[in-house]
């Protein structure tokens, strides 16, 4: 029996041996029944036992690799710990294990999946993440995937215990207090009209690392962010809105007709049921501006991997046009606790979305400013500019995974009417004015709706426009 595969990337021998070791050229191969997996080194390709034919490292099981007696360090590069005892969740036991580990203990924060911090070991600083085994084996195999495409924090460390994984990554000192990450660079010069020049580099950077693998496309029916997309259509989007009478009122957003929320998630749904081929790239899948750093280097691979171009270029543009300057700010404070400078920010979105609900008529009307700071628009700009530059071919489908991604990131029956009243705004707007557009074309129409309105309050400001 033989396989076609494409490239891995990570590092794997046989305990230490090269078996095969040629060039490669062309996007695939043939390796035969024995399952040799392969990696990249310097352009060579190097073949090594390994669990399975996979096209990426999307699928690595522990337990498998432990089974077939796989050198783990070697595969992730980093040094692995197997303990046959559990661990205490508490601070207390979390400060106790890490103290037992020889390190000294700073902070634990607590999330929905996953508890991290600080520890110091020596003259060294690392941020230590706790998770469960199926949450760990999906971070590392984002991890293994991608980090020899992007400048990524550097995993040092593993420690499986029966209960969990402590997973360690070396601290990176580049980043601090509302210093290193984009989201400090973003809040920072929110207000500022015109940028400096060397901010304009520092976006340049963080963009060509974040894009350097658009070049490489595969065509995918399933992927890392099936998670934020396809496996929320039940989670999330049925279980919050199925039942919400709002749904079903037709939304009016700056005078135009568009249709009801509940058609577009259905239309939306019913896309996503097909389970379509797309055009996939190496992407870190979750550039929300906490992930990357201007250094540049980049944190979080839990959706890491080949992902639909489209998919990736919506999270980005919607992390900075809502989530990561209104809405998380705002819902998830927590978050921003060493990035803190985007809380003084105003995010108050009562001034800029009014909304008339008539339930007798079943009716939303809404009248929506757009706003983009000058920073944001060019971060975004920079962004479809690179894109283009690789001639990438990106699948005509932005609409529904803009509806999935603005509906499901935060409830919206619990946010403050306003709030929730852009977000729909946002959802109608992107979605019924764009239908026929493809691809950047899309996205660059969203850009320029946002420059049009900011050219109306330009206007506005030196008395030559009515306020609307």
């Amino acid at each position: 029996m033989r396989y076609m595969i494409r490239y891995q990337e990570f590092i794997l021998t046989n305990h230490g041996q090269t078996i095969v070791s040629q060039q490669v050229k062309g996007s695939g191969y043939e390796i035969d029944q024995h399952n040799y997996i392969v990696r990249e080194v310097k352009q060579d390709f190097i073949f090594a036992d390994a669990i399975s034919v996979v096209d990426t490292m999307e699928k690595i099981k522990i337990s498998e690799l432990i089974s077939r007696k796989i050198n783990l360090s070697e595969l992730i590069g980093c040094v692995v710990n197997f303990h046959s005892y559990s661990i205490d969740l508490s601070e207390y036991g979390i400060r106790f294990l890490l103290q037992m580990m020889g390190f000294q203990f700073h902070l634990v924060r607590y999330w929905k999946n996953s508890i991290n911090g600080y520890a110091d070991k020596g003259n060294r600083k690392f941020f230590y993440k706790i998770l469960d085994l199926k949450h760990h084996e999906q971070e590392l195999s984002g991890y293994a995937t991608v980090r020899f495409k992007f400048p990524c924090s550097v995993l040092v460390g593993v420690d499986y215990f029966i209960n969990y994984v402590i997973s360690f990554y070396e601290f990176d000192k580049s980043t601090g207090a509302n210093r290193g990450l984009l989201q400090d660079l973003l809040a920072q010069y929110d207000e500022y009209s015109h940028l400096p020049e060397h901010v304009l580099v520092q976006l340049d950077t963080v963009i060509s690392a974040y894009t350097r693998n658009y070049s490489d496309q595969i065509p995918r029916k399933s992927y890392p962010l099936d998670l934020f997309f396809r496996d929320r259509l039940k989670s999330r989007i049925v279980l919050w809105y199925e039942n919400c009478e709002w749904m079903d009122y037709t939304v009016y957003v700056n005078g135009e007709n568009s249709i009801t929320t509940r058609h577009i998630l259905q239309e939306s749904i019913n896309y996503f049921e097909t389970g379509p081929e797309l055009s996939c790239v190496i992407s870190h899948g979750d550039p929300n501006m906490l992930n990357l750093g201007l250094k540049p280097v980049f944190f979080d691979f839990y959706v890491s991997g080949y992902n639909p171009a489209i998919a990736d270029l919506t999270i980005f543009f919607l992390s900075v046009l809502l989530f990561d300057r209104f809405l998380a700010p705002k819902y998830h404070k927590r978050t921003f606790m060493e990035h803190d400078f985007i809380l003084q920010q105003k995010n108050d979105l009562d001034t800029v979305c009014l909304s008339h609900t008539n339930p007798l008529l079943k009716t939303i009307k809404l009248d929506v400013r757009l706003i983009l700071s000058p920073v944001r628009h060019e971060l975004l700009n920079k962004l479809l500019d690179k894109i283009e530059s690789f001639e990438l071919k990106l699948d005509d489908t932005a609409r529904f995974f803009v509806a999935v991604r603005i509906m499901s990131v935060f409830n919206l029956n619990e946010m403050e009417v306003p709030d929730r009243m852009y977000c729909l705004a946002l959802l109608h707007l992107f979605y019924s004015s764009f239908f026929e557009n493809n691809g950047v074309e899309f996205f660059r129409s969203i850009l320029k709706l946002y420059a049009d309105e900011r050219a109306k309050i330009d206007l506005i400001e030196k008395g030559e426009a009515y306020v609307r």
